[in-house]
C-alpha cells in the first residue's frame, strides 16, 4: 500500500495484490519495449505516419472547416438567445 494515498489507490494496490496471487503468469517480468532506444528507422517510419495525418487533418480542415465554424456560431447564437 502507498501510505498517504487517496481511497482509489489503496484499493487499486489491494486489487493488484490478489491478482498477483491470483495469476501470477500475468506479472512475470517481462522486457519492455519501450526500454530499447529508438532507431533512425523508427524515427523515420514514425514521421511518415505523421505526415499522413497532417495531410488527412488538413484535407478535413479545408472541408468541413467552415462547417465547423458556422455550427458552432449557430449553437452559440442560440444558447445566447434563451
Amino acid at each position: 500500500m502507498v501510505k498517504g494515498s487517496s481511497w482509489y489507490v489503496d484499493y487499486f494496490y489491494k486489487v493488484r495484490e490478489e491478482m498477483e496471487l491470483k495469476h501470477p503468469s500475468w506479472f512475470k517480468d517481462k522486457p519492455d519495449e519501450l526500454d530499447v532506444p529508438a532507431t533512425r528507422r523508427d524515427i523515420k517510419d514514425m514521421l511518415e505516419k505523421l505526415d499522413k495525418y497532417e495531410q488527412v487533418l488538413k484535407t478535413w480542415g479545408k472541408r468541413f472547416g467552415w462547417y465547423w465554424v458556422l455550427t458552432i456560431v449557430l449553437i452559440m447564437v442560440i444558447v445566447h438567445y434563451r
